[in-house]
């Protein structure tokens, strides 16, 4: 399993300066969020935006053999009309639904639920899936099953 983020140029090496300068280190981390964190503040009114961007490939076998490859791929963009960060939709929503779910009784799962372990009840995966695309979140699935024919 793997996953990379995709940074501006020349991020590593601003990241790698400050961590020199041991203003990451637990002495300094207070004063350099309160001085960078109003600097990476996304301002919408002033033209930024972003984008959230996931791949997930999963490979295995199946009860027959059979080679079966699943693939999820989300391509997500500021929302111009609500004003709403790709990231907030994309991280938020799916917390939101799931609440949404368990006041509804429809989870009744207690403690720390894993999202995976949410994903392979079907008719729960069907419902989640579902509010995702109401909102504007769109989500391919790609599923290949490979069999040898004798």
């Amino acid at each position: 399993m793997e996953e990379k983020t995709l940074r501006y140029p020349g991020h590593a090496m601003i990241i790698k300066a400050l961590r020199e300068m041991k203003l990451l280190s637990d002495e300094y981390r207070d004063l350099t969020a309160k001085l960078l964190f109003p600097l990476w503040e996304m301002k919408p009114e002033e033209g930024d935006r972003d984008i959230t961007i996931m791949w997930v490939k999963v490979e295995g076998t199946g009860k027959e053999e059979e080679r079966i490859t699943l693939e999820w791929e989300l391509f997500d963009r500021f929302d111009e009309k609500s004003k709403i960060h790709s990231m907030a939709r994309t991280t938020a929503f799916p917390c939101a639904i799931v609440a949404r779910l368990i006041a509804e009784g429809e989870i009744t799962n207690e403690g720390v639920i894993p999202p995976e372990k949410l994903g392979m009840d079907e008719g729960l995966y069907s419902k989640i899936m579902w509010e995702l695309r109401k909102r504007g979140i769109k989500i391919k699935e790609k599923v290949i099953v490979e069999r040898e024919l004798v």
